[in-house]
């Protein structure tokens, strides 16, 4: 990361993932996301430091019939 952007609001921005969605940087939780097919972002700001930083996104797209939409259409 530049070191101008220490002042700076950093945004991750997702147009979608499916189904449950963890954000990571450096090695701690940035946030979580449930429900597929949606955007979807996290303010990293806080967690991003000079230099590199490790980003990490995890995602389970197992079948849960607890989150919406089940299906997608794709006309």
């Amino acid at each position: 990361m530049p070191e101008d952007w220490n002042k700076k609001a950093v945004h991750l921005f997702f147009e979608g993932a499916n189904q449950e969605t963890e954000v990571f940087i450096k090695g701690k939780k940035v946030g979580n996301h449930i429900g597929g097919h949606t955007a979807f972002n996290f303010k990293i700001s806080s967690f991003l430091h000079s230099g590199k930083n490790e980003i990490r996104v995890k995602v389970d797209n197992s079948h849960n019939e607890d989150i919406p939409p089940l299906k997608c259409n794709n006309h």
